[in-house]
């Protein structure tokens, strides 16, 4: 069958018993390894045809013992195993050598698709034609055909191309993608890299707007993927051994037109680390909506689902048109959920991806947000998560804050003050870091209480990153990333980039101000500062 040698270092002794019954399940030859120092030993000498390498290991981490296969010039494929959410831990371990990467939960046929794909193009790796769809590159000739007919590339989009197809499947970082199509030498932005991925994608995608090909990874960069017309064997399910949660569940039951209390399922939006959405008809108000529906593993975790019920009191209590609305907060037939306003467009992350914003666009978004914050933050409810990811740009023209499920309810509230003891009870705990390590506030990585000031830094940052493509104090590692957070300057964004403002600039340098005192004291503030420069 497969006949392929898969070595596989994890930790958790049900999840790799699990992973190892899928494989050998499939025809796959497995080794197992439960620590980084005995997992570097298997690689070295059984030389796998691919390695799946959990990242927190016992002895050696999952970043030692990939950096050391890549130092021995082994060029097996590894696929990171990750945790959710841990955006900076998948940037150092691609950069390290990493060729890819799985969120825990994962669903099993995504994770056998990327192998796969992995696996298939190995023999093929030094073939000189790569063909993808109707279109074929030759590497040789430094050609590019689209239904037979040739397609003109600068030498800087061929080179793109070419880097991408070599790397098909792999997630590639911004920052691989700049040192190896425009080298060290040449100082490049993110920005310059989008603008090229944009002009590439209008010449090789059947649509532009949807790509097949080149795809944006949020928050890391891209993934090159030819679609693989052959389906996965649909077998997900792990021995009765397995561990509940540890992979992805039937984690709904739900599918389209399927009912759950008086919403009718029409198709699944998005999933992420502890909930679905799925777009859903309310039959009662004749209303399309969105419902996140928990992951039964999620709904099990009593602190979990107290943040999942969190997230929803924090919405319903307000009623903005910046903030993304909720209309209810159920359970049916075990599934706890929330219903909410269903919204089209695309997130602030995914517009990025195209590249950065002249600064008038930027500013209006971030004069958006500080109403919605603003709103906020009088209902004592503080984000402390503002990110691009955060930020919604519907098709009409709005801006949304999405994600409350971090939210701190703070005193001072007058219309939560009677739900003062469920506040206290969901607090963060001293010295606990929450948040995105990019767009934190001094005191969230000191882990002290974040107040509305916090998400006044963080728009800060976001604000930065729309003007310049990249964050203010985004580093090689979180804990560098931290560090300059704490202890460091951005550099000045009018000496960067022509048309910002001084009067902006001082508007973004006021917002990342390491003393919560010497912030803007209110998004109120902020916005009338913004309005001043919108003027100018």
């Amino acid at each position: 069958m497969m006949n392929h040698d898969v070595l596989i270092i994890e930790d958790d002794a049900t999840l790799l018993r699990g992973l190892q019954d899928n494989f050998e399940s499939r025809g796959y030859r497995v080794r197992t390894a439960t620590d980084g120092e005995a997992g570097l030993d298997a690689a070295i000498a059984s030389r796998p045809d691919l390695i799946l390498l959990d990242i927190m290991l016992p002895k050696m981490n999952g970043f030692e013992v990939c950096c050391s296969i890549r130092e021995r010039e082994l060029d097996m494929p590894i696929i990171m195993l990750t945790a959710k959410g841990q955006e900076e831990d998948i940037i150092r371990g691609l950069n390290l050598g990493a060729d890819d990467y799985v969120t825990k939960p994962f669903n099993v046929r995504e994770l056998f698709a990327r192998v796969n794909a992995f696996l298939r193009r190995r023999p093929n790796a030094e073939s000189d034609v790569f063909r993808f769809g109707d279109c074929e590159l030759d590497v040789v000739s430094h050609k590019l055909f689209r239904q037979s007919r040739e397609v003109a590339l600068t030498a800087k989009e061929f080179r793109l191309l070419e880097y991408f197809v070599e790397r098909s499947g792999r997630a590639l970082t911004r920052q691989d993608i700049m040192s190896s199509v425009w080298g060290s030498s040449v100082i490049v932005t993110a920005r310059s890299v989008d603008r090229c991925v944009t002009t590439l994608r209008a010449k090789i995608e059947p649509d532009p707007r949807h790509p097949t090909y080149i795809h944006t990874i949020r928050d890391i960069g891209y993934r090159f993927e030819i679609p693989d017309a052959a389906s996965e064997d649909s077998t997900d399910a792990f021995s009765d051994r397995k561990k509940e949660g540890t992979l992805a569940e039937s984690d709904t039951d739900l599918t389209c037109g399927g009912r759950l209390g008086r919403y009718e399922i029409q198709s699944e939006l998005g999933r992420g680390g502890m909930a679905v959405v799925f777009q859903a008809r309310d039959v009662r108000l004749d209303r399309d909506v969105a419902i996140k529906v928990l992951h039964p593993s999620s709904a099990r975790d009593v602190d979990l689902r107290v943040r999942f019920e969190r997230e929803a009191k924090a919405i319903a209590a307000l009623s903005h048109p910046n903030i993304r609305a909720i209309y209810d907060v159920s359970r049916e037939g075990g599934k706890h959920f929330a219903v909410m306003e269903l919204l089209e467009g695309e997130t602030l992350r995914d517009r990025l991806g195209r590249g950065q914003l002249e600064w008038n666009p930027a500013v209006e978004i971030a004069m958006a947000v500080c109403q919605g914050l603003a709103a906020a933050h009088d209902k004592g409810i503080v984000h402390r998560d503002i990110k691009p990811g955060n930020i919604l740009l519907t098709n009409d023209g709005n801006v949304k804050i999405l994600d409350f499920g971090l939210a701190l309810l703070v005193a001072g509230g007058s219309d939560l003050s009677h739900d003062a003891d469920s506040c206290r009870s969901t607090k963060t705990s001293p010295g606990k870091l929450l948040g995105t390590v990019n767009y934190m506030s001094p005191e969230q990585v000191r882990g002290q209480v974040a107040d509305a000031r916090s998400d006044l830094f963080s728009l800060g940052a976001v604000l930065y990153e729309m003007l310049s493509g990249t964050p203010p104090f985004c580093r090689k590692t979180p804990a560098d990333t931290m560090a300059a957070i704490l202890h460091e300057d951005p550099p000045q964004l009018s000496s960067l980039e022509h048309g910002i403002s001084n009067d902006l600039d001082a508007v973004i340098y006021q917002c990342l101000r390491k003393s919560l005192n010497d912030r803007f004291q209110s998004a109120a503030d902020l916005r009338q500062a913004l309005c001043e420069v919108a003027r100018t």
